[in-house]
This record gives C-alpha cells, structure tokens and sequence, in this order.
C-alpha cells in the first residue's frame, strides 16, 4: 500500500507543484502536506486529504487532453506532436489572420500512439493546428515565435528614469503624461534611447483605495490620474511643493474636470469621432472595463463585495451610473492616446522611446480578475520566501495567474497584457522574470514561510514574449535580482531578454565590479535606497526602526558601509573623503563607459536624493509611491548636475560604440 505522503508528493509532482525547494541560504524547505493540499485545491484538484492523492493523481491524469493544447514552433519549426491510437494523419493550418494551409506530416509510430512531424516551418503568429488522425479530431495551438526578442535599436543604449507620479510640475499633483512627452523629447535632445517610469496603468484611487502601480486596477488599460485636466494644479507654481502625493484628494479634485470633459465630449456626439471608434474597435474590452469602474462607483468597493449576479460578471444598467460610464470610458480613450502620442513621436525620432515596466500581478478586486475569473487561481495569493531581509517571507496579496487555465486560454489574456505595453514600449521590463518558469504560492491563512512553488509553461511564456517583442520592435528586460535559478538567466541569454545589473547589488562583491554586456544596468532601483541614501545608511537607519535589525547589527552595517565606501573611492582615484556629487559622477562614468546594452539613471540619483521611492516589506510604515520630487520634470531637467551627468553619459556611450 502506498504511503499517503509518497502519494501526496506524487501528485503534486505530476501538478507542477515543487515540495520542496531551497531558500537564500541554501536551506532546504519541504512543504507542509497542509500546504500541499491547499496549493492543489488552488489548482482545482479534488483533494481533501493525502490518502485521496493517489486516486486524485489517476483522475488529474486521466483528464489531460489527448493532445497537447499548445506547442511551441521556435523559428518556425514546430518538432511533432504526440497522437493517440492509429491510422493516417492530416493536418491544417488555421492561421491567425484566417487563411487555412495544409500542412505536410511525417508520421512516426510511438508509445500507445504516433508521433507527427512537420516538415514544413510554420509562418510567425498564434495559429490551430487542426489535426485528424484515425477517427480522432484535434487542435492544438501553435505559437510560432523567433527564437530571439527584439535587440535594443542601439547597442549602446541609455535613458532616464523619473516615476511619473514624483514629478508633477504644479504644488501637489503628479505629472502627466504631457509632461513625460515634453520629457521625453527634452531626453532625445540630449542623446537619450528611452524615458523610463513606474508602470502607468489604471489605479484605484477611491473606493477600494490602492494606489501602489504594482497592484493595478487593470494591466489592460492606462492610468487616468496623469492625464491633463484643467484643474488649476499648475497654476499656482509659485507654491511650495506638498512632499507627499494624496492620491484620493487630487483624483477628487480633478474628477468633476474630466466628468465635464467627457459629458461634452458626448454630448457634441463624439461618439461618432472615426478616431474613437479605432479605440473601441482596437480595444473591445472598453466599454466593459468602464462599466465595471462605474460599478465600483455606485457600489462604492470592490466587487467582492458585490451583490451576487454583478459579482460573478453580469451588470445591468441599474449596477452603474451613465455619467460614470461615460467618464471611464472617454478617460480611457484620452489616456491611451496620450501614450500613443508620445510613441508616435519617438517613432519620427522627435522623442526618446517609452521604457515602461510589467507587474507581476493585479489587484485581486479589479477588472482583469472580475472578468477573467478562471483565470486566476482562488484562494492563493502569489509572494517570496524567506531571505536574509524579509525572514517571514512576502505576501504580496493578489492572486497568481493559473497556468493550466493559461494553457487552456491559449493565452489569449497575456497576449493582450503583453500588446498593451509593447505596441507603444520600446522597452519593457518584466517583473519578477522568474514567475515565466515557477512563482511562490501561499494559500490563503498560512503564513508566507510556508509558500509553495508552482511550476509554469516557461517555453510557452517566452514564445509569447519573444514574439509581441519582434512585431513591435520592443526590447524585454528580465527582473532577476536575487536567488534566481540557473536555468532562467540561461534562457533569458537563449531568447534576448536583458539581464539586469544594479551596481548598488553588485558592490558587495567588488569595490568596481566589472559590467557585463547582455545586461541593463543602473545604480539602483525603486525598490532600494537612492545612491546618496546607500552612502549615508539611511536604508540601515530604516531596518532599525522598523525591526528588520538591531542596533549591534546596524554598527556592523555602517562599518562595512563606510569601508565599501573607501574601496569605491579609491578604484575610482577619489579621496577617501571625495564629495557625494565626485562619487556619484565616478559610478555613473562606470556605468556608461561600460558594454552594458542599456544604462538607465534615475533622475532623483543626480541631483543626491536621499530617500527612496519605496520601501519593500512596508505598506503604512512608509510613504510608498507617495513621495514627491523635489523638483517637477521641467525643473529637474535644467537641473545643472543632472544635465552635465547626463551630457556625459551620452558622450561615453556615443564614444564607445
């Protein structure tokens, strides 16, 4: 009789559930059997205890398609596709633009079926393979995708990074994406590639109430806070700048602006523009996506809270109001042909390109998991494991992505994330790249120690990714700081995505350490202390007051601070006591003077910020993605020591191509 844990692990294995795996300090983590059970039911296997498992793992095979429901072609070239039972095989293409091939097979007898050979290389695209073999009928989904993701257009890239919402020109408001333009075209003068900023997507900004850009509302549709409403913002610049960004006050304020706007917009009939309906017509969702945040409106939360027929996706006009309709849906219009606008222009060379950046996830109340319900796992909530920073490991709180569900989409949603960002993007970084081949499930009431890894379609991903990138020339940089798995910086180099290199990171292991080519690299990222903020131990000042350290361990940190400090100065030829601007200017020669493929600075690094952005592990404790500037966008970019780092990184990279 087989051992009900054995059985237990058996199944999860044959789930793509890790049990086990090992943590940052190379500590091996098995997963709890209540873990386990948790983690398949999110799955959606039919176990309530592990001496079911063997009878589960017979019924979860049982229920595999016959044939695989996606395959890959790399380059075209598609291998062969396992058939059940006997006989000839015939096979057609459906591909996506609706023109059917025939598709010449070679058939090979196997284990308990044949296996199909193509000769032929499949055209680039998402196409059905329409397979009859015997008295069978298949089809399968053939993603036929280069083998490489779009190269950078100058090999010796860089650009500018300023989170949209810090550098607002007016007293208390955040810039918009008129301001980013202006920036962007300020950059190309300059010599930049790109202008880079948080994610830009919609947000919700009263009830529910979240405004961090890496749980959005939506990753289907633009953030309506940076359009340019008059609001009278900018009008009172002789104001001081607030040093925090209320997000609920300034959507309030500039909410009845935009409502007028749209109820005009409407009432001149609109609605008829041809430019308009290219937006509905090229985002089909639209209207169902204003619906829904005018339901939020009128139900004043999330739709969990919902009454039962809105919740599980049917609204009525009775759930919305039509003036809140009409103002999401006009907002969402304006916002993508803000963006649009700026991608246009850095297409005629007017303006440096749009490198935006992909979260991982999405508000488990918004639209895309209201609307995609099946796609989402229940019941979990994606995360981190313990490391040497967060020991309890990272909830993150929104629902991972359900990979069989993927599979079974035929990817239809990630597609549409991936066109979203890419058609204007000319570069996107991917969030946490390693949720491409596994991510870290925690379910619901565990604590985040005892997660579990679920494995994803890695090939599939990547295809997708590759793919989206080639039609829109878009360059894809993979997030892979931390303990990241071999096998994902291997493929990453495979299919052309960047690897990123944060010299802060690397410092720890060399006083200069040397800069790889296949990489982006910057000094730091959002999520860290600002350069001047490392130098002066304001991040040790911060792990002491929120508990992460004790005062014995914040003296050891500022002691090997201060000598990392003495080391850079002297690679660089500094003195030991060389000012801030002389150390920065000398990390930032070393960036650019570097083979990196692309350097990215944060403007807030120029000019010695001291506090950062965002502060990982908090949410009240800190005022994340709040903090504003000191300067506006306009300011910060005749700002003397931005400008001259700038110019200057521009003449180093220029130099060594």
């Amino acid at each position: 009789m087989t051992d009900p844990l054995v059985a237990l692990h058996s199944l999860a294995g044959a789930a793509g559930v890790h049990t086990a795996y090992r943590d940052a300090s190379g500590r091996l983590r098995v997963a709890s059997p209540e873990a386990l059970l948790a983690v398949l039911h999110g799955l959606g296997v039919d176990i309530d205890h592990p001496a079911q498992a063997a009878d589960a793992r017979q019924s979860l095979i049982a229920e595999r398609p016959a044939v695989e429901p996606v395959t890959v072609a790399w380059n075209g070239v598609a291998g062969s596709l396992r058939l059940p039972g006997a006989g000839s095989v015939h096979a057609t293409l459906l591909t996506e633009g609706g023109q059917t091939l025939n598709v010449p097979v070679e058939v090979v007898p196997h284990r308990d079926g044949v296996r199909a050979h193509f000769r032929n290389a499949f055209p680039e695209g998402i196409h059905t393979l329409h397979v009859e073999h015997g008295s069978g009928k298949w089809e399968s989904c053939i993603i036929s995708s280069p083998l490489l993701a779009a190269p950078a257009a100058d090999m010796r890239a860089w650009g500018a990074f300023m989170p949209l919402h810090a550098f607002g020109n007016g007293p208390r408001g955040p810039a918009t994406y008129k301001d980013l333009e202006d920036a962007a075209c300020r950059l190309a003068s300059l010599g930049a590639d790109y202008v880079g900023t948080l994610p830009l997507l919609a947000s919700f900004l009263d009830s529910p109430f979240q405004p961090s850009p890496y749980a959005p509302a939506s990753r289907l549709f633009w953030n309506d806070l940076f359009l340019e409403v008059d609001a009278n913002d900018s009008a009172n610049g002789d104001a001081p700048r607030d040093p925090l960004l209320d997000y609920a006050a300034v959507a309030a304020e500039r909410r009845p602006c935009l409502q007028a706007e749209a109820d005009r917009f409407f009432e001149a009939g609109g609605e008829a523009d041809p430019r308009f309906q290219t937006f509905l017509s090229e985002h089909p969702r639209a209207e169902d996506y204003a619906r829904f945040r005018a339901a939020c409106n009128r139900f004043r939360g999330g739709y969990e809270t919902w009454p039962a027929k809105a919740r599980s996706g049917h609204l009525s006009a009775n759930d919305f109001d039509p003036t809140d309709f009409r103002r999401h849906l006009y907002a969402s219009w304006c916002a993508e042909a803000s963006v649009a606008r700026l991608a246009t222009r850095a297409t005629e060379g007017k303006a440096a390109r749009l490198y935006l950046d992909l979260p991982l996830g999405v508000d488990s109340a918004g639209y895309d998991v209201w609307r995609e319900r099946s796609l989402f796992a229940d019941g979990i909530a994606a995360g981190a494991p313990p490391d040497a920073l967060f020991r309890g490991g990272q909830n993150w709180g929104f629902r991972p992505l359900h990979p069989v569900a993927l599979r079974r989409s035929r990817y239809a949603y990630f597609v549409e994330v991936l066109q979203h960002h890419m058609r204007h993007a000319g570069a996107l970084r991917i969030d946490h790249v390693m949720s491409l081949f596994r991510l870290y499930w925690i379910p619901d009431g565990f604590p985040a120690t005892e997660g579990v890894y679920v494995r994803y379609p890695r090939d599939e991903l990547l295809a997708l990714i590759t793919l989206t990138s080639k039609r829109h020339n878009a360059v894809v940089i993979g997030e892979d700081l931390g303990t990241v798995p071999a096998e994902v910086r291997q493929m990453m180099e495979r299919h052309g995505l960047l690897r990123m290199h944060v010299l802060q990171f690397a410092l720890g292991s060399s006083a200069l350490p040397r800069i790889p080519a296949g990489v982006l690299a910057s000094l730091d990222t959002h999520d860290t202390p600002t350069l001047a903020g490392f130098w002066r131990g304001i991040d040790i000042d911060d792990q002491v007051e929120l508990g992460l350290i004790n005062d014995a361990q914040a003296m050891a940190a500022r002691s090997a601070r201060a000598r990392l400090r003495h080391r850079v100065c002297a690679a660089l030829g500094l003195s030991p006591d060389a000012d801030e601007f002389l150390l920065m200017r000398g990390l930032t020669h070393h960036l650019a003077g570097s083979p990196a493929r692309l350097v990215m600075l944060t403007l807030e690094d120029l000019w010695l910020e001291p506090m950062q952005q965002n502060v990982p592990g908090t949410t009240g404790e800190r005022p994340n993605w709040r903090r504003r500037a000191r300067y506006g966008l306009s300011d910060a970019l005749r700002n003397t020591n931005v400008l001259s780092l700038l110019r200057e990184t521009d003449a180093a990279r220029k130099d060594k191509a």
